[in-house]
């Protein structure tokens, strides 16, 4: 089943939140996504530097059902987020330090308990439909 959705890392659970329509259907320590969107809501950004408290404002969003690559592939590179950085309001890739928009493809996996989100070219690797 091809679903549009957006993931973002749960700080409590140590594991990847899934939401479709607004509501949290499932728990994953991978996920694999196309047509990847990077997206930061302001709003909430803001409330995270005044409050200097974290909560939920920052999404990789994209579709999922399609098998993107296999983990011992490269990626083109690693995204990260920092809400205190100087770069708070976007994600970045975390080699370069260049804002992300999107990517045509995303891998998001746990490693030591930590989120990995590691992004490419489609052209790169063979996306298919499962």
């Amino acid at each position: 089943m091809i679903l549009k959705v957006r993931v973002y890392w749960n700080f409590h659970r140590k594991v990847f939140s899934v939401m479709c329509g607004g509501r949290v259907v499932a728990h994953a320590t991978r996920v694999d996504l196309y047509r990847v969107r990077f997206t930061v809501r302001r709003a909430g950004w803001l409330r995270v530097l005044r409050e200097r408290r974290k909560n939920v404002h920052a999404f990789v969003a994209g579709t999922t059902g399609v098998r993107v690559w296999h983990e011992e592939e490269e990626a083109s590179g690693v995204a990260t987020y920092n809400p205190y950085g100087m770069a708070g309001a976007t994600f970045i890739d975390a080699d370069t330090g260049r804002p992300l928009a999107g990517a045509d493809v995303a891998y998001l996996s746990v490693r030591n308990g930590r989120p990995c989100v590691r992004w490419a070219d489609a052209r790169s690797y063979g996306v298919r439909a499962w």
